[in-house]
């Protein structure tokens, strides 16, 4: 407790709340009179409040600074308002005299006044608003998901792991993440990042987002069909530098024989034709049957 010292007489006309020069101040007056100690410093880190963020951030911040610098309550009041600024200057000195009767006091105002400001938390319907932007690389879109649900108090695993799924733009990835769905979201992030470096080795660290934008609706064209074995749709690639697949650093066998990257190919169809008419002298690793090398593979090449 700070009890105000004996009050001495003020002969000032302008009132026991203004000095001699006629300053009016929003203190009392033993609050506006205690003697500052010499070498009081505001710690660069603090800043100043302009009236436009949160005002419980700052006052978090500036309750830091009281108690790392042992201000007694008087120093506080006198330090804190020496960081306002703009809007929130003007709300200062529009204050009655002697009306902020100690810190707290100060606090409930300061707060009040600027509740506007408050950053409401968000709940946890929000994380279903959190959508992959057209564009928006897989990567940059798990570092922005996940910052936004951090800011989500109260928010349930299965509905953070959800949501993100819910989000993607990229088919495949959310068919690879919904078989065997991991139960933690950390288990989910290792996964994803599993399908991307997969891919990433695949196309020599060139982001597949755009390419499998289009295995989207290619499929959507398959599916709408029936099943009717539609070539031009379902075997996009028709030689080399066809506009699709980028420039390949490995063969197709050889991207078939990364683990990762075997791992997040979705099965092939069988091969078309008969047994009998087909090359034996020719063996594919990914239908594993004859009829084609590897590395003319049609299937393997949608696949990456």
């Amino acid at each position: 407790m700070y009890a105000p010292p004996n009050m001495p007489a003020y002969p000032n006309p302008a009132g026991p709340f203004a000095d001699p020069a006629g300053f009016v101040t929003p203190f009392v007056r033993w609050i506006e009179d205690y003697p500052l100690p010499d070498g009081l410093k505001m710690p660069s880190h603090i800043g100043s409040y302009d009236g436009k963020g949160d005002p419980d951030n700052f006052l978090h911040l500036f309750k830091g600074v009281i108690r790392m610098q042992k201000w007694l309550m008087p120093v506080a009041c006198h330090m804190f308002t020496y960081t306002l600024k703009d809007s929130a200057r003007i709300w200062w000195n529009s204050q009655k005299t002697g009306s902020i009767l100690n810190y707290e006091d100060l606090k409930a105002k300061f707060r009040s006044h600027f509740s506007q400001q408050k950053k409401f938390t968000k709940t946890h319907l929000a994380v279903h608003n959190i959508k992959q932007r057209e564009g928006e690389s897989t990567r940059d879109f798990i570092t922005r998901y996940t910052d936004d649900t951090l800011q989500i108090l109260g928010l349930h695993e299965e509905q953070r792991i959800s949501g993100f799924v819910h989000g993607l733009r990229t088919r495949s990835l959310v068919e690879h993440l919904s078989t065997d769905l991991p139960s933690t979201y950390k288990g989910l992030m290792e996964k994803t990042y599993t399908w991307v470096e997969a891919r990433e080795v695949a196309t020599n660290g060139v982001s597949n987002d755009r390419r499998d934008g289009f295995e989207r609706s290619k499929k959507s064209s398959w599916d709408n069909s029936r099943g009717q074995k539609n070539k031009d749709i379902f075997f996009p690639y028709r030689g080399p530098n066809h506009g699709f697949l980028p420039s390949l650093s490995k063969s197709l066998k050889e991207i078939l024989a990364t683990e990762k990257a075997a791992r997040s190919f979705e099965p092939p169809l069988k091969m078309f034709g008969s047994k009998r008419s087909r090359d034996t002298s020719k063996y594919c690793h990914f239908h594993e049957d004859y009829g084609h090398d590897t590395n003319d593979c049609k299937h393997l090449r949608t696949q990456i």
